[in-house]
């Protein structure tokens, strides 16, 4: 009955938790094929990050110029950061 309770209370936390994605550019370690988009393994292209968030998360791109046409179709309340 107490894990039923904890899961009760609990789960909507994980329902309504955000994502973080970072973005590189490929000469600062970016990688759309093997990186997981975290801090220390970037995607490189905003892209990337953007096919997979969902509302409430979050894109930071470390500096550089990205070459990329961004298509925001479908999405609601996500950020993107310039970091």
């Amino acid at each position: 009955m107490k894990n039923i309770l904890f899961l009760y209370l609990f789960s909507p936390l994980f329902l309504f938790s955000q994502t973080n994605y970072y973005v590189a550019l490929d000469t600062d370690g970016g990688n759309d094929s093997l990186n997981t988009g975290t801090i220390n393994s970037p995607f490189n292209t905003v892209n990337k990050a953007l096919s997979l968030m969902n509302s409430g998360d979050t894109c930071f791109t470390r500096s550089g110029v990205y070459h990329e046409e961004i298509i925001i179709d479908g999405k609601n309340n996500i950020v993107i950061y310039r970091i």
